[in-house]
């Protein structure tokens, strides 16, 4: 019986094999190494990004401003010409959103989970750490080359898919079930453009496709390392 778990794994690495895929293992360490490595990922502290925002239903552009900061800040300020600005943010422990509409709210939940995840700012590191589990379910085509399909179950909500270019290691592709104001939503988004920012790419164009909402986002100017205070990312009236 002491054999058996050792046979399962070997049994399980041939079939990867077989297929040409990698593990999850590596596949995400091709992707730290693709992103330029460890230790030029833990030299940011702090990046700063400016960009417009198309929203492709509606013909409208719109400017963009992202500041992070390490461990597990975020906050995106998006100024829409008619209706006015939009931000969300996470400060570490809360995730908010100020809208014209809506006023200011807080997320809780699945959204708050996804919302923390995505505010790590050294998520490459340690990608397995919000998860339950990953697996690599096959190769999916993403922009005319070939990807490396990662699913990952969370603890609440539904499994997301990750897509890395089977040659660079990058992040090319996330689909996953978003909550919005009329109920969860599948949504693709598209990373493309990288390019290298103080020794770490950074994907320049995002792509957002979902039934409730199309946009192309791209990033004109990037800094790292950067002063931010915390405030920042604080919820009005904290």
């Amino acid at each position: 019986m002491k054999t058996l778990p050792v046979f399962l794994f070997l049994a399980g690495g041939v079939a990867l094999a077989q297929e040409g895929l990698l593990s999850v293992d590596q596949i995400l360490s091709k992707y730290v190494e693709g992103l330029g490595g460890k230790a030029a990922i833990e030299k940011v502290k702090s990046r700063s990004a400016k960009g417009s925002m198309e929203l492709t239903d509606y013909g409208v552009t719109a400017s963009i401003e992202t500041f992070a900061k390490a461990p597990n800040h975020s906050i995106s300020i998006t100024t829409v010409e008619g209706y006015g600005v939009v931000r969300e943010a996470f400060d570490g422990q809360v995730a908010w959103t100020d809208n014209p509409e809506r006023g200011i709210s807080e997320a809780k939940g699945v959204e708050l989970d996804q919302r923390r995840r995505g505010s790590d700012m050294y998520r490459a590191l340690h990608f397995k750490d919000g998860y339950q589990s990953m697996a690599v379910t096959g190769k999916q085509a993403v922009g005319g080359r070939d990807a490396f399909v990662v699913e990952a179950t969370p603890a609440e909500g539904k499994p997301e898919k990750f897509l890395f270019d089977a040659e660079s290691g990058l992040l090319v592709q996330v689909e996953a079930e978003r909550p919005t104001e009329n109920g969860p939503m599948k949504a693709t988004t598209t990373l493309a453009d990288y390019k290298e920012v103080d020794g770490v790419k950074v994907p320049m164009t995002m792509k957002l496709q979902s039934q409730a909402l199309n946009f192309v986002l791209r990033f004109s100017e990037v800094k790292t390392n950067v002063d931010i205070d915390d405030a920042k990312f604080k919820k009005p009236g904290q």
